[in-house]
């Protein structure tokens, strides 16, 4: 997964559906590879763009999930890439905790549980 495709989605929401069809053979894989037991996940990560990933992009991860325009998969794989990756930085390392929070399955339930 390229990070400027990533970053084109984190600045703009009309790039969503482009972004996961583009990706749909990763995300299937990468669910596939998380249902087998034992199994190891690997994550293709294409170093081409650097950002400073911030609040913003933050919020808008949070909204494509809030709205179901990502699915928790999806952002689990955004989420591995991002941290991953060596092209990007981010904001201060509170912003890194929160984005990594995003994978816990436990929170994500608990989001989808607030009301609107």
């Amino acid at each position: 997964m390229k990070i400027s495709d990533i970053f084109k989605i984190l600045e703009n929401s009309s790039e969503v559906n482009k972004f996961i069809e583009k990706y749909s053979n990763e995300f299937i894989n990468y669910g596939n590879k998380l249902n087998k037991k034992g199994a190891s996940t690997p994550i293709r990560v294409d170093d081409d763009f650097s950002f400073i990933f911030n609040k913003k992009h933050l919020i808008n991860i949070c909204q494509y999930f809030l709205t179901d325009n990502l699915t928790e998969l999806q952002i689990n794989y955004i989420v591995d890439c991002l941290t991953l990756s060596d092209s990007v930085s981010f904001e201060n390392e509170e912003l890194r905790e929160l984005l990594e929070a995003l994978t816990d399955i436990f929170l994500s339930h608990a989001l989808r549980s607030v009301p609107n």
